[in-house]
């Protein structure tokens, strides 16, 4: 048999592919019933970024031997470029089942499960690769990539830092730890914002309640709007059900009963005063509030 094969591995491995492909017809034409020379001319043509040329030499090999592992994964790459996720996932599952034991089967599977949003699955063909190549950074870096949309923020960071410590250059490594730390640090700034707003929401509502009750809101609408104390009392019990809305609270019955009520009972110039300050509120719970009146 000829070195056809050799030659063009060679060419794609230095990225020559303008000389691999002409090589890879010269050899399909030499020998038309060897697949793999399909498959060369495919993945030559992949890299090309010629994805339907691409999936035209992996069918072709897939006619000439309907069981080509490579032939399935070169074909399930290229209809993934594409956009044809469904048909990549057919493709991805077709040869990782052909050959369990290829690394880089289960490496594209996992490629195509992600764009399916498919973590689980993901997770235990990620698994399955660093378990076929556990010093791989391919495998390293795709099972990081799902920790990381996992949000197994720590799982992700040892399969990156691992990748790096085998190939420090390896930037998409880096760019996964990199975004790891981004998502850590998201994550904590979260978690401090929900306790400052849930502190500021519980005082702003006991505020509003302790006001309302000084306004004479025990009996729901007749309190409010007999309440019978100055206006200050209404004015805070107005600004405190302000402070409930800016920090999230929606207190429906205080909004309904307490705010209409302490509008029309505030002098003028302190209601604007009043409405300034809640102008920072949606337009809809200035209609519920009773703020949009002037």
């Amino acid at each position: 048999m000829s070195d056809f094969g050799g030659r063009i591995d060679r060419m794609i491995e230095q990225r020559k592919l303008d000389d691999a492909a002409p090589l890879c017809r010269k050899a399909i034409q030499a020998e038309p019933a060897v697949a793999d020379h399909r498959c060369r001319m495919a993945l030559t043509e992949l890299l090309r970024g010629h994805w339907d040329a691409a999936i035209r030499s992996a069918d072709a090999a897939i006619a000439i031997d309907p069981r080509c592992e490579w032939a399935y994964r070169l074909r399930a790459k290229a209809l993934l470029a594409k956009g044809w996720k469904h048909d990549a996932l057919f493709s991805a599952r077709i040869a990782a089942g052909l050959r369990p034991d290829e690394r880089m089967s289960q490496e594209t599977l996992v490629d195509v499960l992600l764009e399916h949003d498919m973590l689980d699955a993901a997770a235990a063909a990620a698994d399955r690769a660093v378990e076929l190549g556990p010093d791989c950074v391919t495998a390293l870096k795709r099972r990081a990539r799902v920790h990381a949309r996992r949000r197994e923020l720590d799982d992700a960071e040892r399969d990156a830092r691992r990748a790096l410590e085998i190939d420090p250059g390896h930037s998409p490594a880096a760019a996964i730890l990199g975004e790891v730390e981004a998502a850590r640090h998201a994550s904590n700034a979260r978690r401090a914002g929900r306790l400052r707003m849930g502190g500021a929401s519980a005082a702003a509502l006991g505020v509003a309640v302790v006001y309302s009750s000084k306004a004479g809101m025990r009996s729901g609408i007749d309190g409010a709007a007999g309440g019978g104390l100055d206006s200050a009392w209404w004015e805070y019990a107005l600004l405190a059900v302000v402070a409930c809305l800016v920090v999230g609270v929606m207190v429906v019955p205080i909004i309904r009963f307490v705010v209409p009520a302490a509008m029309h009972r505030l002098d003028p110039l302190v209601r604007r005063a009043a409405v300034r300050r809640a102008m920072r509120l949606p337009h809809e719970v200035h209609s519920l509030a009773g703020l949009d009146r002037r």
